[in-house]
Protein backbone atom coordinates (compact mmCIF):
# COMPACT_ATOMS: atom_id res chain seq x y z
CA UNK A 1 0.00 0.00 0.00
CA UNK A 2 2.79 2.56 1.36
CA UNK A 3 4.77 1.63 -2.58
CA UNK A 4 1.41 2.11 -4.36
CA UNK A 5 1.41 5.66 -2.69
CA UNK A 6 4.80 6.74 -3.26
CA UNK A 7 4.14 5.21 -6.90
CA UNK A 8 0.90 7.37 -7.26
CA UNK A 9 1.80 10.40 -5.91
CA UNK A 10 5.22 11.11 -7.40
CA UNK A 11 4.26 10.54 -10.48
CA UNK A 12 3.83 13.58 -13.20
CA UNK A 13 0.75 12.20 -14.87
CA UNK A 14 -0.57 12.16 -11.15
CA UNK A 15 -0.05 15.83 -11.30
CA UNK A 16 -1.55 16.60 -14.76
CA UNK A 17 -4.66 14.67 -13.94
CA UNK A 18 -5.08 16.79 -10.49
CA UNK A 19 -4.52 20.12 -12.08
CA UNK A 20 -6.81 18.93 -15.21
CA UNK A 21 -9.54 18.24 -12.27
CA UNK A 22 -8.76 21.73 -10.63
CA UNK A 23 -9.09 23.44 -14.10
CA UNK A 24 -12.57 21.58 -14.48
CA UNK A 25 -13.83 22.77 -11.11
CA UNK A 26 -13.35 26.16 -11.25
CA UNK A 27 -14.62 26.52 -14.57
CA UNK A 28 -17.71 24.81 -13.37
CA UNK A 29 -17.25 27.77 -10.73
CA UNK A 30 -17.25 30.66 -13.05
CA UNK A 31 -20.41 29.01 -14.98
CA UNK A 32 -22.39 28.64 -12.15
CA UNK A 33 -21.87 31.78 -10.66
CA UNK A 34 -22.88 33.35 -13.59
CA UNK A 35 -26.10 31.50 -14.04
CA UNK A 36 -27.17 31.13 -10.61
CA UNK A 37 -25.22 33.33 -8.65
CA UNK A 38 -22.30 32.77 -6.03
CA UNK A 39 -23.81 31.13 -3.27
CA UNK A 40 -24.85 28.38 -5.55
CA UNK A 41 -20.67 28.74 -6.25
CA UNK A 42 -19.43 28.32 -3.04
CA UNK A 43 -21.93 25.46 -2.13
CA UNK A 44 -21.55 23.67 -5.24
CA UNK A 45 -17.17 24.21 -6.44
CA UNK A 46 -15.24 26.38 -3.65
CA UNK A 47 -16.56 24.80 -0.18
CA UNK A 48 -17.21 21.22 -1.30
CA UNK A 49 -15.08 18.27 -0.04
CA UNK A 50 -14.16 17.32 -3.34
CA UNK A 51 -12.56 20.59 -4.45
CA UNK A 52 -10.98 20.50 -0.67
CA UNK A 53 -9.68 16.87 -1.58
CA UNK A 54 -8.64 18.10 -4.85
CA UNK A 55 -6.27 20.62 -3.45
CA UNK A 56 -4.82 18.75 -0.81
CA UNK A 57 -3.75 15.61 -3.38
CA UNK A 58 -1.92 18.87 -5.03
CA UNK A 59 -0.15 19.76 -1.77
CA UNK A 60 0.67 15.95 -1.40
CA UNK A 61 2.13 15.05 -4.97
CA UNK A 62 3.79 18.36 -5.13
CA UNK A 63 5.84 17.55 -2.36
CA UNK A 64 6.21 13.85 -3.18
CA UNK A 65 7.84 14.64 -6.43
CA UNK A 66 10.45 17.09 -5.22
CA UNK A 67 11.32 14.34 -2.69
CA UNK A 68 10.93 11.86 -5.13
CA UNK A 69 13.20 13.21 -8.02
CA UNK A 70 15.53 15.05 -5.36
CA UNK A 71 15.07 18.54 -6.16
CA UNK A 72 16.34 19.13 -2.89
CA UNK A 73 19.63 18.02 -3.49
CA UNK A 74 20.19 19.18 -7.37
CA UNK A 75 20.50 22.52 -8.62
CA UNK A 76 17.27 23.12 -9.49
CA UNK A 77 16.26 25.76 -7.35
CA UNK A 78 13.53 26.79 -10.38
CA UNK A 79 11.70 23.96 -10.30
CA UNK A 80 11.39 23.50 -6.80
CA UNK A 81 10.30 27.22 -6.55
CA UNK A 82 7.67 26.74 -8.59
CA UNK A 83 6.33 24.03 -6.72
CA UNK A 84 6.17 25.11 -3.67
CA UNK A 85 4.74 28.88 -5.30
CA UNK A 86 1.98 26.68 -5.81
CA UNK A 87 1.79 24.93 -2.81
CA UNK A 88 1.89 28.77 -1.24
CA UNK A 89 -1.07 29.95 -3.74
CA UNK A 90 -3.44 26.57 -2.43
CA UNK A 91 -2.72 27.39 1.08
CA UNK A 92 -4.14 31.37 0.72
CA UNK A 93 -7.15 30.31 -1.02
CA UNK A 94 -7.61 27.82 2.05
CA UNK A 95 -6.83 30.50 4.70
CA UNK A 96 -9.41 32.59 2.37
CA UNK A 97 -11.94 29.82 2.52
CA UNK A 98 -11.57 29.50 6.04
CA UNK A 99 -11.42 33.14 7.59
CA UNK A 100 -11.91 35.91 4.64
CA UNK A 101 -15.42 37.75 4.66
CA UNK A 102 -16.86 38.98 1.72
CA UNK A 103 -20.85 40.54 1.21
CA UNK A 104 -22.65 43.46 -0.46
CA UNK A 105 -23.23 46.71 0.47
CA UNK A 106 -26.23 48.16 -1.09
CA UNK A 107 -26.63 51.86 -1.15
CA UNK A 108 -29.31 54.10 -2.28
CA UNK A 109 -28.73 57.86 -3.17
CA UNK A 110 -27.72 59.80 -0.03
CA UNK A 111 -28.23 56.53 1.99
CA UNK A 112 -25.55 56.07 5.01
CA UNK A 113 -24.43 52.48 6.05
CA UNK A 114 -22.55 50.65 7.83
CA UNK A 115 -24.17 46.79 6.79
CA UNK A 116 -22.78 44.34 4.87
CA UNK A 117 -25.32 41.01 3.57
CA UNK A 118 -22.91 38.04 4.13
CA UNK A 119 -24.47 34.79 1.56
CA UNK A 120 -23.22 31.51 3.59
CA UNK A 121 -24.21 28.39 3.72
CA UNK A 122 -27.42 28.73 5.89
CA UNK A 123 -28.97 31.86 4.69
CA UNK A 124 -27.87 35.47 4.90
CA UNK A 125 -26.18 37.24 7.44
CA UNK A 126 -25.25 40.41 8.76
CA UNK A 127 -21.63 41.96 9.23
CA UNK A 128 -21.40 45.43 10.42
CA UNK A 129 -18.50 47.56 9.23
CA UNK A 130 -16.26 49.57 11.66
CA UNK A 131 -17.28 52.45 9.57
CA UNK A 132 -19.92 53.98 7.59
CA UNK A 133 -20.50 54.47 3.78
CA UNK A 134 -22.30 57.08 1.85
CA UNK A 135 -23.44 57.11 -1.51
CA UNK A 136 -23.12 61.15 -3.07
CA UNK A 137 -23.83 59.87 -6.36
CA UNK A 138 -23.59 56.68 -8.76
CA UNK A 139 -23.52 57.67 -12.59
CA UNK A 140 -23.81 55.24 -15.49
CA UNK A 141 -22.18 55.98 -19.09
CA UNK A 142 -23.55 53.95 -22.24
CA UNK A 143 -21.99 52.88 -25.70
CA UNK A 144 -23.31 55.70 -28.22
CA UNK A 145 -26.55 54.47 -29.51
CA UNK A 146 -26.62 51.51 -27.72
CA UNK A 147 -28.20 50.82 -24.28
CA UNK A 148 -25.45 48.72 -23.00
CA UNK A 149 -23.30 50.24 -20.57
CA UNK A 150 -19.71 50.79 -20.71
CA UNK A 151 -18.83 52.30 -17.48
CA UNK A 152 -20.45 53.34 -13.81
CA UNK A 153 -18.99 54.41 -10.74
CA UNK A 154 -19.82 55.40 -7.25
CA UNK A 155 -19.04 58.66 -5.57
CA UNK A 156 -18.97 58.00 -1.72
CA UNK A 157 -17.89 59.35 1.39
CA UNK A 158 -16.80 56.95 3.84
CA UNK A 159 -16.90 58.21 7.39
CA UNK A 160 -14.19 56.73 9.87
CA UNK A 161 -14.53 58.11 13.08
CA UNK A 162 -14.72 62.05 13.27
CA UNK A 163 -12.99 61.82 9.74
CA UNK A 164 -14.45 61.59 6.31
CA UNK A 165 -13.13 60.82 3.03
CA UNK A 166 -14.23 61.31 -0.51
CA UNK A 167 -13.57 58.51 -2.67
CA UNK A 168 -15.11 56.92 -5.91
CA UNK A 169 -15.25 53.41 -7.03
CA UNK A 170 -15.44 51.90 -10.31
CA UNK A 171 -14.49 48.77 -12.32
CA UNK A 172 -11.12 49.06 -12.06
CA UNK A 173 -10.45 50.84 -9.42
CA UNK A 174 -11.17 49.41 -5.92
CA UNK A 175 -11.51 51.31 -2.39
CA UNK A 176 -9.47 50.01 0.60
CA UNK A 177 -10.57 51.17 3.81
CA UNK A 178 -9.13 49.60 7.30
CA UNK A 179 -8.28 45.89 5.42
CA UNK A 180 -12.07 45.95 3.48
CA UNK A 181 -11.91 46.19 -0.26
CA UNK A 182 -14.41 47.73 -2.08
CA UNK A 183 -15.59 46.86 -5.65
CA UNK A 184 -18.44 48.20 -7.95
CA UNK A 185 -20.60 45.19 -8.47
CA UNK A 186 -23.56 45.94 -10.17
CA UNK A 187 -26.18 48.96 -9.66
CA UNK A 188 -30.01 49.72 -9.64
CA UNK A 189 -32.19 49.65 -12.72
CA UNK A 190 -33.38 53.49 -11.68
CA UNK A 191 -29.60 54.47 -11.31
CA UNK A 192 -30.45 55.69 -8.40
CA UNK A 193 -28.28 53.29 -6.75
CA UNK A 194 -25.26 50.83 -6.43
CA UNK A 195 -24.21 47.66 -5.03
CA UNK A 196 -20.34 47.19 -3.87
CA UNK A 197 -19.26 44.01 -3.13
CA UNK A 198 -17.04 44.32 -0.02
CA UNK A 199 -13.76 41.57 0.78
CA UNK A 200 -12.20 41.40 4.00
CA UNK A 201 -9.30 39.12 3.60
CA UNK A 202 -5.70 40.24 4.51
CA UNK A 203 -4.30 37.28 4.89
CA UNK A 204 -5.61 35.15 2.33
CA UNK A 205 -4.75 37.75 0.36
CA UNK A 206 -1.17 38.52 1.67
CA UNK A 207 -0.75 34.75 1.22
CA UNK A 208 -1.80 34.22 -2.25
CA UNK A 209 0.08 37.12 -3.52
CA UNK A 210 3.46 36.22 -2.58
CA UNK A 211 2.61 32.78 -4.08
CA UNK A 212 2.02 34.51 -7.27
CA UNK A 213 5.31 36.79 -6.65
CA UNK A 214 7.21 33.15 -6.25
CA UNK A 215 5.47 31.84 -9.18
CA UNK A 216 6.76 34.57 -11.17
CA UNK A 217 10.51 34.33 -9.83
CA UNK A 218 10.49 30.44 -10.38
CA UNK A 219 10.26 31.18 -14.21
CA UNK A 220 12.77 33.78 -14.42
CA UNK A 221 14.59 30.99 -12.29
CA UNK A 222 14.22 28.33 -14.61
CA UNK A 223 15.19 30.76 -17.38
CA UNK A 224 18.35 31.11 -16.09
CA UNK A 225 19.11 27.78 -15.63
CA UNK A 226 18.03 26.35 -18.77
CA UNK A 227 20.59 28.66 -20.42
CA UNK A 228 22.87 28.33 -18.06
CA UNK A 229 22.87 24.38 -19.18
CA UNK A 230 22.77 24.85 -22.76
CA UNK A 231 25.39 27.41 -22.28
CA UNK A 232 27.48 24.87 -20.47
CA UNK A 233 27.04 22.21 -22.95
CA UNK A 234 28.01 24.94 -25.50
CA UNK A 235 31.58 25.50 -23.91
CA UNK A 236 32.62 21.81 -23.17
CA UNK A 237 31.52 21.19 -26.70
CA UNK A 238 33.67 23.60 -28.12
CA UNK A 239 36.99 21.80 -26.37
CA UNK A 240 36.55 18.46 -28.68
CA UNK A 241 39.52 18.08 -29.99
CA UNK A 242 39.06 16.54 -33.63
CA UNK A 243 42.57 14.17 -34.59
CA UNK A 244 43.36 11.90 -37.08
CA UNK A 245 43.33 8.68 -35.51
CA UNK A 246 40.86 6.17 -36.08
CA UNK A 247 39.23 6.90 -32.35
CA UNK A 248 38.46 10.45 -32.29
CA UNK A 249 34.74 9.90 -33.90
CA UNK A 250 34.06 7.77 -31.21
CA UNK A 251 35.60 9.47 -28.42
CA UNK A 252 33.56 12.56 -29.66
CA UNK A 253 30.24 10.93 -29.57
CA UNK A 254 30.98 9.43 -26.43
CA UNK A 255 31.80 12.54 -24.95
CA UNK A 256 28.91 14.31 -26.55
CA UNK A 257 26.31 11.61 -25.27
CA UNK A 258 27.88 12.35 -21.75
CA UNK A 259 27.49 16.05 -21.83
CA UNK A 260 23.60 15.57 -22.92
CA UNK A 261 23.07 13.07 -20.66
CA UNK A 262 24.25 15.39 -17.53
CA UNK A 263 23.35 18.78 -18.81
CA UNK A 264 20.17 18.21 -20.43
CA UNK A 265 18.11 15.55 -18.53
Amino acid sequence: MVDWFIKVFSSNKTMMVLLALFAICMAAATLIEKAYGTTLAKVAIYYSPIFFLIQFLLVVNFLMLAIHHHWFNRRRLGLLLFHFALIIILSGAMITHLFGKEGILHLRKGEISNRVIVDTNHGQSIMTLPFKVELVKFSLTRYPGSMSPSAYESELIVHVGDKIRHERVFMNNVLDVKGYRFFQASYDVDEKGTILSVNQDIAGRTVTYTGYFLLATSCLLCLFEKNSRIHTLYRQSGKLRIDDSPNSSKRGKFFIRKSLSLHIT
